[in-house]
């Protein structure tokens, strides 16, 4: 089983390039997934945001991701502290998909990790991908548009990553190069 990384920008279709890859056969999972759960009420990880960042993060008894962002991003070392706390809990997980994945007999694990580069996690995969789009498929949150300022430009996400799917024309174009992949990566 291989395990192959999907990468790239805001709005670009990297879930539906997951999509396609699940409905190929593929074990997907999501690393901003696995943060929502991290960041649930009742976790440890989740406990130490809350200690990190303080109360004014929680709305309603949860952390409040956009909140989050607003904090984090205007603070550098605050940043990398809580990437301390998220990326180790993060790759745990991701690891323990992998081997229920393996359990699965499946022919891919395909993990969505859109700081896969960033957050130095490529080695983990045997497989790196950055989806492209000239165009994003919806305008950028005000979250987004701060996160984006920590991620690598598109082009050079492109430039490290193995493949490179192009996101500029129909979702059965888009399709039909995942499964051209699929079939590369199953085959090899």
């Amino acid at each position: 089983m291989k395990k192959v990384a999907i990468t790239g920008s805001y709005a670009v279709g990297k879930s539906t390039v997951c999509g396609f890859f699940k409905e190929l056969g593929a074990y997907v999972v999501s690393a901003d997934a696995i943060v929502h759960r991290l960041l649930s009420s009742s976790t440890d990880i989740s406990l130490r945001v809350r200690g990190l960042l303080g109360e004014e993060v929680i709305v309603n008894g949860e952390i409040d991701r956009s909140r989050v962002a607003q904090k984090v991003f205007a603070d550098a070392k605050l940043l990398q502290q809580l990437e301390a706390i998220l990326h180790p809990a993060v790759l745990e997980e991701l690891q323990k998909e992998v081997q229920k994945a393996i359990l699965n007999n499946v022919p891919l694990f395909v993990a969505e990790v859109p700081l896969l580069f960033e957050a130095d996690f490529e080695k983990e995969f045997d497989v790196t991908v950055a989806v492209l789009c000239d165009i994003p498929r919806r305008p950028y949150s005000p979250d987004e548009e701060a996160r984006r300022s920590r991620m690598l430009t598109p082009q050079q996400k492109a430039h490290r990553a193995q493949y490179v799917l192009v996101n500029n024309e129909t979702l059965a174009s888009l399709k039909k190069s995942v499964i051209t992949l699929f079939n590369q990566l199953v085959s090899s």
